[in-house]
């Protein structure tokens, strides 16, 4: 499909990241995926991903400190960012990662693979 939209799947956790881009891929996403800020940093400038999937808990640099990098950069800023992160995070987070540019904070546990799917879909439509 060459005018399949690419998302980009940040992930630290191999097997949930490998749930998402079977599950992208299946609804036609061209889906590329970094386990880490600093890799996900060099993919997203050489890539160019219409979204971007973020997770906060990483090695190496936060997901903050990534939307951090893809919001200052003029090439970047305006890619849509769906943070995606563990139930226990705080308010205060949600409103840290809302604050940073994210276009939409889940948490996992509280967020089925459909509704994610949707967001994505509102996004890329």
């Amino acid at each position: 499909m060459a005018d399949s939209k690419k998302i980009m799947v940040v992930e630290d956790d191999r097997l949930v990241s490998k749930i998402y881009k079977i599950k992208l891929e299946s609804k036609g996403y061209e889906v590329i995926t970094a386990e880490d800020g600093d890799q996900a940093l060099s993919l997203i400038l050489s890539e160019m991903p219409d979204l971007i999937i973020l997770d906060i808990l990483m090695p190496s640099k936060s997901g903050f400190e990534v939307l951090d990098s893809i919001r200052a950069n003029e090439q970047t800023k305006e890619i849509p960012v769906i943070v995606l992160t563990e139930a226990n995070r705080s308010e205060e987070d949600l409103q840290k990662g809302l604050s940073k540019g994210a276009n939409e904070y889940l948490v996992k546990s509280k967020s089925s693979l459909e509704q994610i799917l949707e967001k994505i879909a509102s996004y890329l439509n």
